[in-house]
């Protein structure tokens, strides 16, 4: 039996370091997904911003499976 774990990220996760599964649109025929891994800048009901490790700030839109990590940097 598998399980899905899913945590829905809000606004209150904001300064936490997350990974974002998504599909941008580039890969979206192909069916690939990928991942932001950094710190929740800023979400709302429509978008999330995640600082990355080499400080770039990616924004993604809502639809995508997002979880709070725990453990260090």
């Amino acid at each position: 039996m598998r399980y899905r774990l899913e945590v829905r990220l809000t606004p209150a996760d904001v300064g936490q370091r997350v990974v974002i599964r998504w599909r941008p649109p580039s890969l979206d025929a192909s069916g690939q997904m990928t991942d932001v891994l950094g710190i929740l800048e800023e979400a709302d009901d429509r978008s999330f911003a995640v600082r990355t490790r080499d400080q770039t700030l990616d924004d993604l839109f809502q639809g995508v499976s997002g979880r709070r990590r725990s453990g260090s940097a």
